[in-house]
């Protein structure tokens, strides 16, 4: 177990020395304990490192966390001019909201380099579309994105915010396949279906360029 104001912070002042670092994983499933504070003690840490090509951050259940966090992953994001993979977990971050989300899409805006990227807010109730409003907005500026991975399973979406990320797949010239769970109870099944045809097609035409 991590414990708060401590093992996050004695770890960001390692990451800080490794100024050649290209990757990081740092899986927190179920660090309950881990508040604001502990994460903007790692983002201190992981911007110090200016050649990031892939970062994995998994705060599984981490119900300590807020927007606030989101804030701080924001100013990491704009710091990174070579990312090209991200993964950032939020499963159950249920005190998350779509103003948090707006945070994140901020930093994500600047990551022009990404061309894989995961994002997991299953069950964070506070999560409707206005949050997918504020994603798709940076995911138009992603334009070598070749691989995107979705989970806003449980949320609060609708039908329009999946009808706005359906645009975003629809118009990325670059991609080569998605992956979205976006299951809720105001979502049809119709329109997932749609939309799941829509990326079935983009992998299958992919598919015939890569063997033609």
């Amino acid at each position: 177990m991590i414990n708060e104001g401590r093992g996050l912070k004695f770890l960001s002042e390692g990451i800080k020395r490794l100024k050649r670092l290209q990757k990081i994983y740092l899986n927190m499933y179920r660090c309950e304990n881990i508040k604001d504070r502990d994460v903007k003690d790692l983002t201190q840490g992981i911007k110090r490192v200016p050649n990031l090509k892939s970062m994995a951050l998994v705060f599984y259940n981490a119900v300590g966390i807020t927007n606030q966090s989101l804030t701080n992953l924001r100013f990491v994001l704009q710091k990174q001019t070579h990312l090209q993979n991200l993964n950032l977990n939020f499963w159950s971050c249920w005190k998350i909201t779509d103003e948090g989300l707006k945070y994140l899409s901020e930093g994500i805006k600047k990551t022009d380099t990404l061309q894989n990227f995961g994002l997991n807010f299953d069950s964070c109730t506070s999560i409707s579309d206005e949050g997918i409003f504020s994603l798709t907005e940076a995911l138009k500026m992603l334009e070598g994105l070749k691989n995107l991975h979705l989970n806003f399973r449980s949320t609060t979406i609708t039908n329009k915010g999946v009808e706005r990320l359906k645009e975003i797949i629809v118009n990325c010239g670059s991609l080569q396949d998605a992956n979205l769970n976006l299951v809720s109870k105001e979502v049809s099944p119709l329109v997932l279906r749609d939309l799941n045809m829509r990326i079935d097609k983009i992998y299958a035409e992919n598919s015939k360029k890569k063997n033609s």
